[in-house]
């Protein structure tokens, strides 16, 4: 079995070809494994709740036209590296792929939430941070904004 390790007790994978064959099987199957004593070890299980936000996030849509190539996990990573201050979270969206975007081009949109834990925060706080993640994409990648 090809094992795709999942760690705590959990190993899945595909049976072997050589096995499949030997069994008459035609089409790819897949297997699990699973430790009682691992998945018994991790109960109860821990809880992934926690409190609610007491303050609003801002959100702010932002769409950069990049090459064709260009990743979204690249996109992500260079939001992430120019470290906005109180940068919540960077949702992909969507992209675009068009005559407004340009040959070789595309739009990918993309949401970044925003958010202080100890206050309110305005738009006027939020703006220079898009700006800064702006300007760090069109030097990296040759962005262009396609709309803000």
């Amino acid at each position: 079995m090809k094992r795709l390790g999942y760690g705590a007790g959990l190993d899945v994978g595909l049976i072997a070809p050589a096995v499949q064959s030997q069994h008459g099987l035609q089409a790819p199957v897949a297997a699990a494994e699973l430790s009682l004593e691992a998945l018994v070890g991790m109960f109860p299980p821990k809880s992934l709740a926690h409190a609610l936000p007491s303050f609003p996030s801002i959100e702010r849509d932002l769409s950069l036209i990049v090459a064709e190539q260009t990743a979204w996990a690249t996109i992500e990573s260079l939001v992430v590296a120019s470290k906005p201050a109180l940068l919540e979270q960077v949702r992909f969206i969507g992209t675009y792929r068009g005559q407004q975007a340009g040959a070789g081009k595309k739009s990918v949109t993309l949401r970044m939430r925003f958010r202080d834990d100890r206050r309110t925060l305005t738009h006027d706080e939020v703006t220079p941070q898009v700006e800064g993640v702006i300007a760090l994409a069109k030097r990296e990648l040759g962005a262009e904004v396609r709309t803000q």
